[in-house]
């Protein structure tokens, strides 16, 4: 999925730059975190509450990660929806990964 992203950089109007291995690592490990999840979701037949509310969180933190590229690598992505919609995907993102805490 991090290739991915890069391979998409010019279709999205993105320009990683200088940062493009940096980003490559920080997808990596982004993507990884999402794909465990998954996996294990997979594995305990979606039953496990404290994972159902971990995948919540990385699909969370993907999308806020998304958005805050485009405000930083793309041109004219920097609106105040965007900036706003970051925020809250990072809050609701953290606020589950506290929270699956409560289910073990």
């Amino acid at each position: 999925m991090s290739v991915g992203n890069l391979v998409l950089e010019k279709p999205m109007k993105f320009n990683f730059g200088e940062y493009r291995l940096v980003v490559f690592i920080y997808g990596c490990f982004l993507f990884s975190f999402a794909a465990l999840v998954v996996s294990l979701n997979i594995l305990t037949g979606f039953s496990s509450t404290t994972l159902f509310v971990l995948l919540g969180a990385a699909l969370f933190f993907i999308i806020s990660d998304l958005i805050l590229s485009g405000t930083y690598f793309a041109v004219g992505k920097d609106r105040p929806i965007d900036l706003i919609l970051n925020a809250v995907t990072y809050y609701v993102a953290q606020y589950l990964i506290a929270f699956s805490l409560f289910f073990l």
